[in-house]
């Protein structure tokens, strides 16, 4: 069972059969995407703490784990940044969806939630569902708008490692010619 999977299945709303499809799809990619990102997070931690314990192992292929440790800290970066703002209009980000939220409200509601659930009145998961309000969005929205500078750090990291793996590339002092043998004509 996955971390987010709902425990109890969900019933149909009547009523919001235009937008419901919608939302189960921006769910369902959010989800996704967290939960990618959060695979991202956790490996990346394991081999980052994992360093001074398995020391042995990782001089055996230094060069290999310095790289690995590097790719997963630039897909890190960039997922977050994918995941905060997107890059296109086709992808889920926290800003479509806090969008999707703030022009459907009436679906995030406690008795929508309830109904959706298929959870009765006196449920601990309705008494603690607390729905969003207009206010509720605004708010989230301005905070990641002010995130700008953290959008402004990652598109340099990103472009400055990128940068250096351009250099390091395509450098005229790492490019190899391909050399015959001297029995191959």
């Amino acid at each position: 069972m996955a971390i987010f999977e709902p425990s109890t299945p969900e019933v149909p709303m009547p009523g919001y059969s235009a937008v419901d499809p919608q939302f189960r799809g921006y769910r369902a990619a959010f989800r996704r995407e967290a939960q990618r990102l959060g695979m991202f997070v956790a490996l990346y931690r394991y081999l980052y703490e994992r360093r001074h314990d398995r020391l042995d192992e990782l001089n055996l292929a230094p060069a290999f784990f310095q790289k690995v440790l590097t790719a997963l800290r630039s897909g890190i970066v960039i997922w977050s940044h994918k995941f905060l703002v997107g890059g296109s209009r086709q992808e889920v980000s926290m800003g479509t969806f806090l969008k999707f939220a703030g022009q459907n409200l009436v679906i995030f509601s406690t008795e929508a939630f309830r109904v959706r659930r298929g959870l009765p009145e006196d449920a601990w998961q309705v008494r603690r569902h607390i729905a969003p309000d207009a206010e509720a969005v605004r708010l989230d929205r301005r905070r990641l708008a002010a995130l700008t500078a953290l959008r402004a750090s990652a598109c340099s990291a990103t472009n400055s490692m990128l940068t250096s793996i351009r250099s390091i590339l395509f450098s005229p002092r790492n490019s190899t010619k391909l050399r015959r043998s001297p029995g191959v004509s």
